[in-house]
């Protein structure tokens, strides 16, 4: 709802902080249910943004980086590794694939 997963560094701390959970049972749950660590669940949603946002985007005004800033990225050279490892293109290749 309150889309913490665009805070650049969000941590497990940050999120037990803000739901009232503890670390170790947000974890466990992200474990289990995704099938992935903390920092994957949370790059798979930011590049699950990401991708909606480059779909929709028709004026192209904004640059692809400023985007991935926008959604919590917080510098080129992960972004731009996250992004291919989970969509298996980079950004411009997915752009001109859509």
């Amino acid at each position: 709802e309150k889309s913490l997963h665009h805070q650049p560094r969000l941590s497990l701390n940050d999120l037990a902080t803000e739901t009232g959970f503890n670390t170790r049972d947000i974890s466990q749950a992200i474990n289990r249910s995704a099938e992935c660590s903390f920092c994957d669940y949370i790059n798979k949603l930011r590049v699950e943004d990401l991708k909606d946002k480059l779909l929709s985007d028709t004026s192209g005004k904004i640059s692809i980086l400023d985007k991935a800033f926008e959604v919590g990225f917080n510098s080129k050279s992960s972004f731009n590794l996250i992004f291919k490892r989970e969509t298996g293109k980079t950004p411009t290749q997915f752009i001109k694939n859509s």
